[in-house]
């Protein structure tokens, strides 16, 4: 069966990591991931055109083409995340934040990191979801109950917090030298400092521990997992939390038979699951 492959955009608008997914059909292999790689896509492009071509000798033109985009160094692709805040330099321009968030007032207020701490500024409502929509989000309903945080970890999102990878001490004192000391032209207002507050591109999803332990340096990501697999990871977290949810809707309203037989099916998965960990490592 043919498969045509199909090119979708990343939810987090990182234009430089793009990911090819195809999900398992109905009684096919259960991972059925995409060979993305640029030879690849290349021969199957040279496939297609020749079928459609009147004349066979133009295959010979295309395959030589190819050749020669293939002999060029293959460019990695790694994400790019686009961190339109202030950091310190003396910028020419103000920095565009990327969010769905919209700041009331303090247009006209110059920024002050000693009259405007942190604790004056707070996200949207909706910063939190469209931060959540760009790491693996799962869904029960309308709700987002699971995300991919800044561990690389499927986590539930009740003890998830946004926090900045650069972090609000350096923006809020690269604004505040700018105003002070390079502000002749323009300056940094309130209505801008909230507006980078709540920039998507430099926001995290960390869990509540490591969120409170990362101070003045921001939280780190660490690097995504197989694009292939995220998808699994995502479900098989679902999962788990219905099982809970399950499990503690019936409490102990359970007959010992049953319970049995249920310890002995968490008892396979508990197996399969410590299999698949063996694989990997």
């Amino acid at each position: 069966m043919n498969t045509r492959v199909k090119k979708t955009q990343e939810v987090d608008n990182r234009k430089a990591f793009n990911s090819f997914t195809k999900y398992p059909s109905s009684g096919k292999s259960v991972f059925q991931f995409i060979d993305n790689r640029e030879e690849s896509l290349t021969q199957s492009d040279l496939k297609e055109m020749a079928n459609n071509s009147k004349e066979i000798r133009q295959l010979k033109t295309l395959q030589e083409v190819a050749n020669t985009r293939l002999a060029k160094p293959m460019k990695v692709s790694t994400p790019v995340i686009q961190r339109q805040v202030p950091q310190g330099s003396d910028s020419k321009q103000k920095e565009i934040p990327n969010t769905v968030y919209t700041a009331r007032g303090g247009e006209n207020k110059m920024f002050n990191k000693d009259r405007y701490p942190r604790k004056n500024f707070s996200f949207g409502a909706h910063t939190r979801n469209a931060v959540f929509m760009r790491y693996n989000p799962q869904f029960a309903g309308n709700r987002i109950i699971s995300i991919r945080g800044n561990s690389g970890e499927q986590v539930n999102v009740e003890g998830v917090q946004l926090d900045h990878q650069i972090s609000w001490d350096t923006i809020a004192n690269a604004m505040h030298d700018h105003n002070i000391n390079h502000g002749r032209d323009w300056k940094y207002s309130l209505f801008d400092a909230k507006m980078y507050y709540n920039d998507i591109e430099n926001l995290l999803p960390a869990l509540g521990a490591i969120n409170a332990s990362a101070g003045k340096l921001g939280v780190n990501e660490m690097p995504r997992i197989h694009h292939g697999l995220e998808i699994y990871q995502g479900n098989l977290q679902t999962a788990w939390m219905n099982l809970q949810a399950g499990l503690v809707a019936v409490g102990h309203g359970i007959t010992d038979e049953n319970a049995e037989k249920i310890a002995i099916l968490l008892h396979n998965v508990t197996s399969s699951m410590n299999d698949v960990t063996e694989e990997i490592l």
